[in-house]
């Protein structure tokens, strides 16, 4: 391997754990995560990062994206095109740059400038709706989903299951994550159905256990959302997979899992449900995935 070969991987990594915001967002949120932590062990702060607006009406709900990045802010785009070709749903983004001829497609534009890029957990609070569909950037909406903003006229928060339940390696240096029990599994944060005003018990841990565990999980948000989905009075529901469907490469990485999980797959069946499972000769015993 030559040396510029060798460089070149080495950049190509540093850009995969670092993300966008480079070197100086990451330091940047060092400092950040020092300070904050200080805050919560200090004066017990739940949310060092205050929302920005305050603005939604009590009627108001819409799809809300948080980009930043010229990829991600692109894929944002390409998502609430695929809403608008669908649905009248108004939608808004916070980002740090947006072309002219998006602009339209949005009632609200909020520019930012993040510090890491798990983002989200600091700007979840700046929706201006009341009812609010996050999406992640790289998300493609089929058909009208305007319905889903109904399950909060009974619950808090919705997100769907993601593929890891409880992750070994979280559970060995993360206690809180630990004392969850195994069958509340971890959600995906990519699609997010939440109520800002009943919602803010959840949004103010998720940031709390993510800058607290910030060091361990090296800037990863899923662990912190399982703890906040679980110590939060938000009254949270599962919705179906078809709301949250992903590639079959993200699929696939279930199954390097075991060696992550003590050997166990996290998706081992526990429970059969068919009839003939009593009969010795059944042919049937076969799993749906």
């Amino acid at each position: 391997m030559t040396y510029k070969v060798f460089i070149s991987k080495v950049k190509r990594r540093l850009s995969d754990i670092l993300g966008p915001s480079g070197i100086t967002g990451y330091l940047r949120t060092r400092i950040r995560t020092f300070t904050y932590t200080h805050l919560i062990r200090e004066k017990n702060v739940g949310s060092a990062i205050p929302s920005t607006n305050r603005d939604a009406t009590e009627d108001s709900q819409g799809i809300f994206y948080i980009a930043f990045g010229d990829k991600y802010v692109s894929e944002a785009i390409h998502s609430a095109k695929s809403v608008r070709k669908v649905s009248n749903t108004p939608m808004s983004i916070c980002c740090d740059t947006l072309p002219d001829d998006a602009k339209s497609l949005f009632d609200k534009v909020q520019i930012i400038k993040p510090e890491h890029i798990r983002a989200k957990v600091d700007y979840l609070e700046n929706t201006p709706y009341i009812r609010t569909l996050y999406l992640d950037s790289d998300t493609q909406v089929e058909e009208d989903i305007s319905h889903l903003f109904d399950i909060l006229d009974k619950y808090d928060v919705a997100l769907t299951h993601d593929f890891a339940r409880k992750r070994h390696r979280w559970s060995e240096i993360i206690p809180e994550y630990a004392a969850i029990p195994e069958g509340f599994s971890e959600y995906a944060g990519g699609v997010i159905l939440y109520h800002k005003t009943r919602a803010v018990d959840f949004t103010n841990k998720w940031k709390t256990y993510f800058y607290k565990n910030f060091k361990k999980t090296n800037g990863w948000d899923q662990a912190s959302l399982r703890i906040a989905l679980w110590h939060s009075s938000c009254q949270t529901y599962a919705l179906p997979t078809e709301y949250n469907v992903r590639s079959e490469n993200v699929r696939k990485k279930t199954d390097g899992l075991p060696k992550q999980e003590g050997g166990l797959h996290p998706l081992r069946p526990r429970v059969l449900h068919w009839h003939g499972l009593d009969d010795p000769e059944d042919k049937t015993k076969r799993y749906m995935f």
